[in-house]
């Protein structure tokens, strides 16, 4: 029934944008990463919509990338994975992380997310390894583990400078700057913590 919304940002907040079309304003939810990426002066923009149904109403949730909102279908096949959690776990992995977290049965990991405890956790990787596994095993393995490997590392930067009280925008940005194949964890998290000092 919906697909994508693509239209003028009349108004944007951090879980919100409202996108005019002729006239129109339809409000559309978006998690934290969405947000960050949307720059503050793009004046058109399209949304790929996960609707979610109710008694009085239709919630409109939108993603600018289609795997995100592919992903967020997913998650919510889970149980006990609802569309805020799985929002939520999409604002703190990127794609790719999340996949290797749940193939590899990082728990630890897992449950690192906002509303994922150990049990949701331990059903994120009971319900979807096997079909994550598959995927991965279907596509060339080196390049798609170089990719993984290196957005996993910015992730954990970018948790860091996060939980340090940087906006989550500002901490992805001097990450994905900072990052390069022989950079460890603590050095790169050092090198961006300088840059955000200047």
């Amino acid at each position: 029934m919906f697909d994508y919304i693509k239209g003028k940002i009349a108004h944007q907040r951090e879980d919100a944008v409202v996108v005019d079309i002729n006239g129109l304003g339809y409000l559309i939810n978006i998690n934290m990463k969405t947000a960050s990426e949307i720059p503050e002066n793009h004046r058109e923009v399209t949304l790929y919509l996960y609707p979610v149904f109710r008694d009085d109403n239709v919630a409109l949730y939108g993603f600018l990338h289609l795997e995100e909102r592919e992903m967020l279908k997913t998650l919510t096949t889970v149980s006990g994975i609802g569309t805020k959690v799985g929002l939520a776990i999409l604002s703190f992995f990127s794609i790719d992380t999340l996949i290797l977290n749940i193939v590899n049965e990082d728990i630890k990991a897992l449950s690192k997310a906002p509303g994922i405890g150990k049990k949701t956790a331990e059903r994120l990787v009971f319900e979807l390894k096997d079909q994550f596994q598959k995927a991965l095993d279907e596509k060339t393995m080196g390049p798609v583990e170089t990719q993984i490997v290196t957005k996993g590392i910015v992730d954990e930067a970018v948790e860091a400078l996060t939980s340090l009280g940087y906006a989550y925008s500002e901490a992805n940005a001097v990450a994905k700057k900072v990052y390069r194949e022989d950079i460890a964890l603590e050095e790169m998290i050092k090198e961006c913590l300088i840059r955000l000092a200047q």
